[in-house]
């Protein structure tokens, strides 16, 4: 037998249309000072007989807050659809998730919505502690990135020494996509190239921006690095990048090419301006 569009009547606001109007989260805001990550998260209820439950002690707002990388779990308590949390910096690390919803504390025999699927009338469902009235959502934050510096080629990317190596090599293994120098070569730049302005044009549309396209091309196979991570992350939340949300999954190499030159702010045109000046310099040596 084969039965389509069956929902079972579990009474919870948020997951599938059981229950209407749906929650939501309004806000999200981070912030963080040397000692602590400071999170204020604003949410939307507007489900009266929920609403009613948490105003007479029946149910409450909850927020659990999970890192894997510290083994941090919490789960933190509220009578208003607001939390103001503040933890310590060395309690998360990595990606942290947060997940919001409203818990049962107390038993609720009889519960019985007024916004309920009208396949539902005259069902009665008896609640006990810890059983869901509404998911309202879920957000991720990643302690790990630097967002004040997420412009930054050098929150993502860094010039290295390779002492073994013959020839310039890609290491997309780390925090950042490393570009390993041979010894001879990376003293040369580190003498003669590093802090000059007018050869940074030149290492950004060629040096680094090979080893972007790459890494970009590698970026599936390497999501768990901080370098993925923050890529990722200025992609999905910057607007002038909204046309490559999907590049780094789709993996069309011509896209990926017009991502890397966005994501470095056009390479060849600032190096077809800086060029003249460079040029300029040399007559008058």
């Amino acid at each position: 037998m084969k039965i389509n569009n069956l929902s079972f009547p579990y009474p919870v606001l948020g997951i599938g249309d059981d229950v209407q109007p749906r929650p939501s989260i309004l806000r999200a805001d981070i912030s963080k000072t040397a000692r602590t990550f400071k999170f204020d998260v604003d949410l939307d209820m507007q489900n009266k007989d929920i609403a009613a439950h948490i105003a007479n002690g029946n149910a409450k707002y909850a927020c659990e807050v999970e890192c894997s990388g510290t083994l941090f779990r919490k789960c933190y308590f509220s009578d208003e659809p607001h939390f103001h949390l503040e933890l310590n910096r060395t309690a998360l690390a990595g990606r942290v998730t947060f997940q919001v919803s409203v818990v049962v504390i107390k038993p609720i025999k009889g519960y019985y919505n007024s916004d309920f699927h009208e396949d539902y009338s005259g069902f009665y469902f008896d609640l006990e502690p810890g059983d869901l009235l509404a998911f309202i959502g879920q957000f991720n934050y990643d302690a790990d990135i630097k967002y004040d510096k997420l412009r930054s080629v050098g929150s993502f990317m860094q010039i290295t020494e390779g002492k073994m190596e013959k020839m310039p090599k890609f290491d997309l293994g780390g925090d950042k996509i490393n570009i390993k120098l041979p010894t001879a070569m990376y003293n040369q730049y580190k003498e003669s190239i590093l802090g000059n302005r007018q050869f940074s044009t030149i290492i950004h549309s060629s040096l680094v921006f090979n080893a972007l396209v790459t890494a970009l091309l590698y970026v599936n196979d390497n999501a768990e690095t901080l370098w993925a991570r923050t890529l990722r992350y200025r992609i999905d939340n910057s607007p002038e990048l909204e046309p490559f949300r999907s590049t780094l999954d789709d993996q069309d190499a011509e896209e990926v090419m017009k991502l890397a030159q966005e994501l470095l702010m056009n390479p060849y045109k600032r190096l077809f301006e800086s060029l003249p000046g460079i040029l300029d310099q040399e007559d008058d040596d």
